[in-house]
Parts: C-alpha cells; sequence; structure tokens
C-alpha cells in the first residue's frame, strides 16, 4: 500500500511531500519552492533527519543516537546525544533549536519525539509532529546508545554518506513528481525506493553502535 500527500506552497510547487508505505513508515519531505525539486529537509519517523542551508551544506543531522547542528559554512556548532542528558545544557531537550528553511516552513527541535514541521501561509497554519518516539527492546542496548559524541573524523564520513544517499533520494524525488498518481504501480516503486534509502542508514547506523 502507498499513499501520498502533497502540500503545496502559494506558487503551486510542491512544499511537503508526505508518503507512507507500510505500517507506521512515514517520511516527510521539504522541498524548494521552485521546479528543481531540491530537498530542502527529510524527516523519517524511524528516527533520521537532516535539513540544508540553501547553499547546500548540512544544517541539521539526527539519527537514532545523535543530533547535530550546522553553520552556514559546514562548521558543527552544536552536538548531542538523545540519550545521554547528563552533557548537554544548550541543545534539546533543555534549549529547543528553531530552523527556518523558508519563508513559509519552519523546523523546531524540543526533542527527539517532539520535532515541529510548521508551514505557515498568511492566516493558515499546518503543524505536523515529525518526531520519534523510540524506545529499546534490550535494556542492555541503552550503555551503547549513550555513548559519547563521535571524533569530527568519524562526523565527517558519516557527512559523505549522508551526501550520497540525499543524492540518491534526489533523483528519485525529481522522477517521483514527474509521475502521474494514478500511475500506482511504478509510484509504489519509486517511494518504496525512497524507504530503502532511509533503512539502509538506520541499519549503517544501529552496526555502527553496536560496534
Amino acid at each position: 500500500m502507498c499513499l501520498l500527500l502533497l502540500i503545496s506552497y502559494p506558487s503551486g510547487n510542491v512544499a511537503i511531500l508526505i508518503s507512507y508505505v507500510k505500517e507506521f513508515q512515514f517520511t516527510y519531505i521539504v522541498l524548494q519552492d521552485n521546479l528543481s525539486y531540491e530537498m530542502q529537509a527529510c524527516f523519517a519517523n524511524q528516527g533520521f533527519a537532516v535539513c540544508y542551508h540553501r547553499n547546500g551544506k548540512i544544517w541539521l543531522n539526527l539519527d537514532l543516537c545523535l543530533g547535530s547542528y550546522f553553520d552556514r559554512k559546514g562548521v558543527r556548532k552544536k552536538h548531542w546525544n538523545w540519550w545521554d542528558k547528563s552533557s548537554h545544557i544548550h541543545v534539546p531537550p533543555f534549549q529547543p533549536i528553531y530552523i527556518q528553511l523558508n519563508v513559509y516552513i519552519q523546523v523546531k527541535i524540543e526533542a527527539q519525539d517532539q520535532i515541529f514541521l510548521t508551514f505557515t501561509n498568511n492566516h493558515d497554519c499546518l503543524q505536523l509532529n515529525v518526531g520519534a518516539k523510540l524506545k529499546p527492546k534490550d535494556p542492555d542496548m541503552l550503555k551503547f546508545l549513550r555513548r559519547p559524541a563521535s571524533s569530527g573524523q568519524l562526523v565527517g564520513s558519516e557527512i559523505l554518506l549522508i551526501r550520497r544517499l540525499s543524492a540518491s533520494m534526489q533523483n528519485l524525488l525529481k522522477e517521483l513528481c514527474r509521475v502521474p498518481p494514478e500511475e500506482t504501480k511504478y509510484f509504489y516503486f519509486l517511494v518504496s525506493d525512497m524507504y530503502d534509502h532511509v533503512h539502509r542508514r538506520q541499519k549503517m547506523r544501529i552496526r555502527s553502535i553496536q560496534r
């Protein structure tokens, strides 16, 4: 089963693409207000998210354990572990982070399960909670989840991975936006491919935690 919801800018261009393929698996993708279908942000309810500055540099990166916030030059300014609240003060959940993606769309990060994507047009406002409420099945996993933040070198390799996956998703997005919704079979395969990219990143992250 494949469901898709499109939220449009006043210009008629797609602003937010919400897709659902399997039970409890949603993806929210924010596009720029033009016909290039450039992705500004992507949120998956499995705990992963990425936002981009207009120059293409990563602005925010979230995964199962960690969160990182970058400036326009790509320099990391904030870094935290969702599972370790003992060493962070100026980051969620103690201090929210606001990101104004464009004139109409804002992101507010309060906690891992409280990430709000807000679309505003004049007096109309739509707010979506795109966060993830995660709980490890095995309590022994907590000691791995609470490990301190990784070194800059590891973060750099992770950024390269994000860029490769994002480039693949970008190509899928362009193809997806050109497919008439009535062509449901082909449409389903494209959205499924997008989920495969998200899940691939999820599996890589879990393997790195367990090492």
